[in-house]
């Protein structure tokens, strides 16, 4: 690179200088989720694991009888906080008590009839949702006769970005995807009779998968991961 320094060198002197803007705004007081970035500078801060770079949900812990009644005298005051100084974050009441009673419960008839009885249900699904959704993430699934596995891949990851979330070797070998979607596969009754109605997709390696999709990824491993 004439005048001294190999590309090596430069792209390190220049997340370093990225490094230091960050450190100088966090020094401030402030997020780094609310700074102004490239994305250069995003790219760098994703590689730091940064806390204050995630998004925020607000979970507010309240009484079993506020959460059934939907009701709390801090919860206008605490969104009121929310939106004057952190715009657009999330807020969520639960109910500790709510879920604990809920979750002793032995079995799913009295769990029902206990949400009935309260009239609300449990703040969990919830949660779960919005946190996925805040981090840009969503499940897909491999199925086999033995187990049925959930996975985690980004929103709008490529099928062997998506494989990469089971093994490494799974996505450098991928060659094509088999895909079904479940409310199809289960109007049809089974992946034989998916199949025969011409329903079982074949997808690349660089295609987009989509939240709930059911895949086979065939590799050149010599096995498919179903």
């Amino acid at each position: 690179m004439g005048g001294g320094g190999s590309v090596e060198d430069k792209k390190k002197k220049d997340e370093f200088a990225i490094v230091v803007r960050v450190r100088d705004w966090v020094a401030k007081g402030n997020d780094v989720r609310k700074g102004e970035w490239s994305n250069k500078d995003i790219e760098v801060i994703n590689s730091q694991s940064l806390l204050t770079a995630k998004p925020v949900t607000y979970l507010v812990n309240v009484s079993e009888k506020d959460y059934a009644r939907k009701k709390n005298k801090y919860l206008l005051l605490i969104k009121k906080w929310i939106d004057e100084n952190n715009p657009g974050d999330k807020l969520i009441p639960f109910s500790g008590v709510f879920e604990s009673n809920l979750a002793a419960l032995p079995d799913a008839a009295q769990r029902k009839a206990y949400t009935e009885e309260m009239k609300v249900e449990s703040a969990f699904p919830k949660i779960i949702t919005t946190g996925y959704d805040s981090l840009n993430l969503m499940h897909f699934f491999t199925a086999g006769e033995k187990e049925v596995r959930a996975w985690t891949c980004r929103k709008g990851a490529k099928m062997n970005e998506a494989a990469r979330s089971i093994h490494n070797d799974i996505a450098d070998s991928l060659i094509q995807v088999d895909v079904m979607k479940f409310d199809e596969l289960k109007a049809a009754g089974g992946e034989a009779e998916l199949k025969a109605a011409g329903r079982l997709l074949t997808r690349s390696k660089d295609a987009i998968i989509e939240d709930g999709d059911i895949v086979y990824f065939r590799s050149g491993l010599g096995r498919a991961k179903k």
